[in-house]
């Protein structure tokens, strides 16, 4: 009787973890496998904003993440700054406002002015990395081999 009741209940842990597993995947956005993107000729802050994410993702992952522009085609890709992929307007918007979108194959992170994207992009490392900058030499960088964030994240801060 005993075997029969640890057979029946490996079995619905076993099927409780798939379900899980195919469900997360399906709201998902693998960091750890995508690729950042930035516009073809991007702006100091735009490629700066892009080596940041570079920096503190490499350093969550492990990964050497790369950076592409905008005339490559990837799987998983992170789109900082004003791509051929983002489709928002800034020219009304205060320098320092932007934006975070997702889905399941992209991240969007674009913003107005010199400060939007770096903005956007510290916004993503504390919001959905866990990374905190508490002081300049008081800063947490968690790991994580398998980051995944939200396929669903649309913030627009103004």
């Amino acid at each position: 009787m005993k075997k029969i009741l640890c057979f029946i209940l490996t079995a619905f842990l076993i099927v409780n973890c798939f379900v899980f597993s195919v469900s997360a995947s399906e709201n998902s956005f693998y960091v750890s496998d995508a690729v950042i993107i930035t516009p073809e000729n991007p702006s100091i802050t735009d490629k700066y904003a892009a080596e940041k994410l570079k920096y503190y993702l490499d350093k969550i992952t492990g990964e050497n993440i790369q950076i592409l522009d905008d005339t490559s085609q990837v799987e998983y890709e992170i789109c900082v700054g004003a791509t051929n992929r983002s489709t928002e307007d800034f020219s009304d918007s205060k320098d320092g406002n932007y934006i975070i979108k997702s889905d399941s194959d992209s991240l969007i992170i674009d913003g107005a002015g010199n400060k939007g994207t770096i903005n956007g992009v510290y916004a993503f490392l504390e919001k959905y990395c866990d990374c905190h900058w508490y002081e300049a030499e008081v800063i947490v960088i968690p790991e994580n081999s398998n980051l995944t964030v939200d396929a669903d994240i649309d913030i627009e801060y103004t």
